[in-house]
């Protein structure tokens, strides 16, 4: 099954997303310099692998959520809005379900902190911090070619 995009969810899971009155260029390039400084985060020397894990983790949240925004949807705190958010992310750049997959992986690791994360495996943090930065790259290009005038100035 492909992963459905934000408009799609919108309709099926109105709980989690709502469709906003209009695109809010200011909501989307704060959530792209959000993502971008996250990633930055990851690469600072000294910190923990837990915590480059979570901020690689929120790079890619944040950059889904800049999706959504760009597509005028907005996320709820409800439950399961993490995975909708990924899900949406995924529908927009067209990725297969394997991408998917990763993702959710991550989330399922980044949710084990709720019940004791205390550290990271290396394949994990790796594959983290390639996703973010490849989500990241995505996401800029699908933004360039979808929706230009959510990054003018």
């Amino acid at each position: 099954m492909a992963a459905r995009k934000p408009s799609t969810l919108a309709l099926e899971e109105p709980q989690v997303v709502r469709a906003e009155r209009m695109q809010n260029k200011q909501m989307v390039q704060e959530l792209l310099r959000a993502a971008v400084q996250k990633f930055q985060d990851t690469k600072v020397a000294g910190v923990s692998d837990p915590t480059k894990f979570e901020a690689a983790y929120d790079a890619i949240l944040f950059a889904a959520l800049a999706v959504f925004a760009a597509q005028g949807f907005r996320l709820s705190a409800a439950h399961g809005h993490h995975r909708i958010a990924l899900e949406g992310l995924v529908g927009s750049l067209e990725g297969g379900q394997l991408l998917l997959d990763e993702l959710d992986g991550l989330l399922s690791i980044r949710n084990s902190k709720y019940t004791g994360f205390a550290t990271v495996r290396a394949p994990d943090l790796r594959l983290a911090l390639a996703l973010a930065e490849r989500m990241l790259n995505e996401t800029s290009q699908w933004l360039h070619a979808n929706h230009p005038e959510m990054l003018k100035a």
